[in-house]
């Protein structure tokens, strides 16, 4: 799958499924509860007592899910390269810092174009998805 080139894979395991992976950069964005909770009524029109049970549940499913197939825990700091937290830089600075880590450990990464929905791409990762979730 990750042979063909540069690849993002958002969710489902992959800081554990590419752990071993010189070439690959685990990032983990996160954000106090208070950024996520106006992040997720903004985003889906809900109110705050909603939005706690989504993220909550979240990150339940993911403790899940990565228990259960890898037998890690998702929060662990060891299993990223870097951590961002989006409640003190915009998405956009978060979506920069990633881009420079990538250029800056791939050469041939300058030829490489970066995609106008990039920020958009990262800023869509914060919102309430449960594992294996393929929507």
């Amino acid at each position: 799958m990750a042979a063909s080139g540069p690849l993002i894979v958002v969710g489902h395991g992959a800081q554990c499924i590419f752990a071993g992976r010189p070439d690959a950069l685990h990032v983990r964005l996160v954000a106090p509860l208070g950024a996520r909770l106006s992040r997720v009524t903004r985003r889906m029109a809900i109110d705050a007592a909603f939005a706690a049970t989504l993220i909550h549940r979240a990150d339940r499913d993911r403790q899940a899910w990565i228990q259960r197939y890898f037998h890690h825990d998702w929060r662990s700091d060891q299993l990223y390269d870097l951590q961002i937290n989006t409640g003190r830089v915009t998405i956009e600075e978060a979506s920069d810092i990633v881009e420079r880590v990538v250029r800056a450990r791939m050469p041939e990464a300058d030829q490489l174009k970066t995609a106008p929905s990039a920020t958009s791409a990262v800023d869509s990762t914060i919102s309430y998805r449960s594992p294996g979730d393929d929507r």
